[in-house]
Parts: structure tokens; C-alpha cells; sequence
């Protein structure tokens, strides 16, 4: 919309998306993709070798108790007792961290559109587009939406399986401080794959200045059905640092 789309920070986050048929789909069929943090591209974000297991002798304690406590079979449970004292299964326990966390989706957002580096590397070298949401308008589907955090030391956080305010959290939230030029926002969800949000959260689509024609016309097309009230813009390439012009094309 023609108020909205200079809007930026929250409410309004922007999502940058390849000149693809998969984004095509995802403007279709309003969902959005959730990968894991295998898929991310700093091998370091969301990383279970940043995260270690407390020390506490009672929360390890805890969880000895409550994984003996709850094998029934007593062949099964003789065999945890031999096999498994207090350090072997906080080592289990730090294996398991790896399984625990990719277990989470995560998709990436941007307070700005008006991010060069950002189209560069995520809309395909300015070939395919930026998304524009207002989260208020799906307060549900975007509930574990936070900014990340950008830090000098990527320090270990501290986890422990039964302990609730532990910091496992945050693991999803902070990045190392080469990377705070995305300003980004993320949302999690506890699975991977689709999810589709409420329809009138998209506002806006802009192209960038290199997209092509045909990429063009299928963005408007599945706009124009799937849609009834987003406008669709065109980056024009820019001449002058850090002044952005769009063209209105619906």
C-alpha cells in the first residue's frame, strides 16, 4: 500500500527472496518456508557448540533421576544404571543438544528494504524480490518474532534440560557483529517446513532493478489471484547513495 511501504521497523519486517519458482509459490500459497540452521548461512548462528550443559549437581541429578525413573523394563533399566553414572549422561544429554535444535525452524527478516547488501545476497544480485509484512495483523503466526542480537564474543550459553529460564533460547536470537548490517529479525517455529500466516500480513512486494519481465509478470499474477488488496513495486537502480526510488506497477 502506497502509506505503507516506506513504513520500516516493527510492525513492518521485510523477508528477501530469490527470483525463483519457489518464491512464486510462497506468494501464492502465502506460506513461509522454516529450514533449519543447517540451512543458514554462518556456519556459527544457532550452533549447539555454543551452547554447554550446567554443571549444576542437582539439575544433572534431576535429570538422572528422571530418565531412570522413567524406564520400566528392568533389563533395560539395569542397564542404564551400569552403563550410565552422572558424567556419561550429561554427555548423552550434550549429544542430544544437536538433535534438540535442529529440530526448529527459523526464518529471516529485515527491519529495511532500503539494504543493498541485503538484495545482493539474498534477492539474488537484485533479481527477485522483497516481501513487506505488518506482524500485528497475524500476532499468532508471528508471536516468536524477536530481533537478533549482535555480539563481539560468541560466547557458550548455558542449557539445562531441566531447569526452565536457561538460556537455550537465546541460541536462535544472536549473531557475531560482522553480520549487523542485516538488522535482522527472526522467527522460530518449534518445526520445519510450511507455514502459511493470515493473507492481509503481506502489504507489499517490491522487484528488484535487475529483475526481468517474465519474473515480473508471474509476481503480479499470483498478486492479482491470491490477493486483494497488496501493491507490487519496482526498484529503479539507484544513482545516488542511499536514495531509493520505487515504481508503482499494481
Amino acid at each position: 500500500m502506497n502509506e505503507e511501504i516506506n513504513l520500516a521497523g516493527r510492525p513492518y519486517i521485510f523477508r528477501f527472496r530469490q527470483n525463483t519458482d519457489r518464491t512464486i509459490e510462497e506468494i501464492a500459497e502465502n506460506y513461509i518456508y522454516f529450514p533449519d540452521r543447517e540451512s543458514l548461512n554462518d556456519p556459527f548462528d544457532s550452533s549447539p557448540d555454543l551452547v554447554y550443559l550446567t554443571k549444576n549437581p542437582e539439575a544433572t541429578l534431576k535429570l538422572y533421576q528422571l530418565v531412570s525413573e522413567g524406564i520400566t523394563d528392568k533389563a533395560v533399566k539395569k542397564h542404564f544404571d551400569s552403563k550410565y553414572d552422572l558424567d556419561k549422561l550429561q554427555e548423552f544429554a550434550h549429544e542430544k543438544v544437536k538433535d534438540f535444535i535442529l529440530e526448529f525452524g527459523v526464518a529471516c527478516f529485515s527491519m529495511y528494504y532500503m539494504n543493498l547488501p541485503l538484495w545482493a545476497n539474498y534477492a539474488n544480485d537484485h533479481k527477485g524480490v522483497c516481501l513487506q509484512f505488518d506482524s500485528d495483523i497475524n500476532k499468532d503466526f508471528f508471536s516468536v518474532l524477536g530481533p537478533v542480537s549482535y555480539v563481539e564474543d560468541l560466547t557458550k550459553l548455558e542449557f539445562s534440560p531441566i531447569i526452565e529460564d536457561s538460556d537455550m533460547g537465546k541460541i536462535f536470537y544472536r549473531k557475531a557483529i560482522n553480520w549487523s548490517y542485516e538488522k535482522e529479525v527472526r522467527l522460530v517455529k518449534g518445526f520445519k517446513g510450511k507455514a502459511n500466516y493470515n493473507k492481509r500480513a503481506l502489504r507489499n512486494v517490491i522487484l528488484g532493478y535487475n529483475s526481468d519481465d517474465d519474473f515480473r509478470d508471474k509476481i503480479v499474477e499470483a498478486v492479482n489471484k491470491n490477493y486483494e488488496d497488496v501493491g507490487v513495486y519496482k526498484m529503479e537502480k539507484p544513482t545516488k547513495i542511499n536514495k531509493f526510488t520505487l515504481t508503482k506497477i499494481k
